[in-house]
């Protein structure tokens, strides 16, 4: 049985985005994770958790403005710049 137009073109559509989203992060996450060590590992953590590409900003500068206060890592999520 044949699919119908409508159905194949929103197929194509559906995940091109998400993937391509996904597996960007998911890069960036592993290139964290491959440095080594526990401030690499809460690095990737907090990416995973905080980080969207569609919000506008770094990894870097998202994970620092995370308020999830209740996170076991909270404390000792990456801060970056001067005070």
């Amino acid at each position: 049985m044949k699919k119908a137009p409508q159905e194949k073109s929103m197929q194509g559509y559906q995940g091109s985005h998400s993937h391509d989203s996904r597996n960007n992060k998911q890069k960036v996450i592993d290139r964290l994770a491959k440095k080594g060590g526990l401030r690499a590992l809460v690095d990737a953590k907090c990416c995973d958790c905080a980080y969207d590409e569609l919000v506008t900003g770094t990894w870097r500068k998202q994970v620092e403005n995370c308020f999830s206060v209740d996170c076991p890592l909270f404390s000792a999520r990456p801060k970056f710049g001067g005070a």
